[in-house]
């Protein structure tokens, strides 16, 4: 359960002397809102990384803080590369005698950065259903104080296989009674079939 993930095909031709190379990048980004300082991979997705992609040149698992790494967190294995606040691990010497469960452990005495007060703002965002005929998106934005006027502004890339109409488009405030809004601005950029989001 991420507070946000994306996964990513990259596809590039590679003119070389030798010739032409088709360049593959797969790629899956992961935002989780940590339950503690200290984690690992099985704690968080519940799996260790048990094999790399066997097509693949290499694969790597980059780890990004908020901290400068070498100052603040104890990394395990050892077997990593480290900038200011990033982790680089080589998954691919990972065989099946020996599998990849990063942990990262916070020094006694740092002091995390990450918040404990709830932000003034939160949004969720689900898609409900994709068929040929319909579809359904769903935005539900939270605002933590009862008493603040809030303006948020809100952008969503919706992908071009999705069908969006907008006008099916409804802004509504559900609490304390349901209440229909009208946004200030309203922008669109329409997608491109198979290119353009």
């Amino acid at each position: 359960d991420t507070a946000y993930h994306s996964l990513g095909v990259h596809v590039r031709r590679v003119v070389h002397e030798g010739g032409v190379v088709w360049e593959i990048q797969l790629t899956l980004s992961l935002v989780f809102s940590l339950p503690s300082k200290d984690w690992s991979f099985k704690t968080m997705l519940g799996r260790t990384l048990v094999n790399s992609c066997p097509v693949a040149a290499s694969t790597m698992v980059r780890v990004r803080t908020l901290e400068p790494v070498a100052e603040s967190i104890d990394i395990s294995p050892p077997e990593h590369t480290l900038s200011e606040h990033e982790v680089v691990f080589d998954a691919g010497n990972i065989t099946q005698h020996k599998i990849l469960n990063i942990f990262l452990r916070y020094k006694s005495g740092v002091v995390s950065h990450v918040p404990d007060t709830v932000p003034p703002v939160q949004a969720h965002t689900y898609i409900s259903r994709v068929s040929s005929s319909s579809s359904g998106h769903l935005v539900t934005v939270f605002t933590n104080s009862d008493h603040v006027t809030t303006k948020v502004l809100y952008l969503q890339t919706i992908p071009w296989y999705l069908r969006t109409y907008i006008h099916t488009l409804k802004v509504e405030q559900i609490t304390p009674t349901l209440l229909e809004l009208t946004p200030e601005d309203l922008s669109i950029q329409l997608a491109n079939d198979r290119s353009s989001p």
